[in-house]
């Protein structure tokens, strides 16, 4: 985009920034809004939108339509953050449910590792994938390798949308995800926890107690 729009580097920093604050926003509002929605919504929603998005990418690159590169660059990175997290979102609450106890630290630290080295691969298969079709680093291109090249990425999110569609049910106990406990639940599982575990007091109380053992007295004479 420097070299076929001119645009200023200094654009690409401001679109950094709305892509972390738009990811702030998007987790704000999946905690508001979309709690109790349910995660196959939300999956086919989020991969549609951005579906349209890479359609709309490729018509502005090979200039079948026209719009200012700064709002371009401001709209895909605002609109690309926000329907990414929403979408990352579900995924990290079924991790958390399938979380064992005492293990948390352990299962972030692997779904991060898992999620960060699919997007390395991902980056590399893009490389790779570029080159075939070539697409190279110059401003002109040819139309029709930019349009076999979105084919093929619109094919492979839908091969994945497929996928988790049809094996994420059974890492899910119901469809929709409630994570705010109520009140009554939180309270049975503070009484529940009472019951099973001693109170300090118990505890120095039953350090108090002697136990008397019987002696035994020895026949001075046998």
């Amino acid at each position: 985009m420097i070299k076929k729009f001119e645009v200023n580097s200094s654009v690409f920093g401001i679109a950094d920034m709305i892509s972390y604050l738009t990811i702030i926003l998007a987790s704000m509002f999946f905690d508001a809004f979309l709690r109790q929605t349910n995660i196959v919504s939300i999956i086919l929603t989020t991969n549609i939108i951005a579906l349209g998005l890479m359609v709309f990418r490729n018509l502005v690159i090979t200039d079948r339509f026209a719009v200012e590169p700064d709002l371009f660059l401001y709209a895909n990175c605002f609109l690309g953050a926000f329907v990414g997290q929403i979408a990352f979102l579900p995924f990290a609450i079924i991790a958390a449910k399938l979380c064992p106890k005492s293990l948390e630290g352990t299962v972030y630290a692997f779904f991060m590792a898992v999620t960060n080295f699919s997007g390395i691969v991902s980056r590399e298969l893009s490389g790779i994938f570029t080159n075939a079709y070539n697409i190279k680093n110059t401003i002109a291109f040819n139309t029709y390798d930019m349009d076999s090249f979105y084919v093929l990425c619109i094919v492979l999110d839908t091969v994945g949308l497929i996928v988790i569609l049809c094996y994420i049910k059974p890492f899910t106990l119901d469809s929709i995800f409630r994570n705010k406990m109520t009140a009554m639940e939180e309270k049975e599982l503070d009484n529940s926890n009472s019951d099973s575990e001693p109170l300090p007091s118990e505890l120095e109380s039953f350090e108090n107690i002697e136990v008397e053992l019987p002696t035994i007295q020895a026949c001075s004479e046998i």
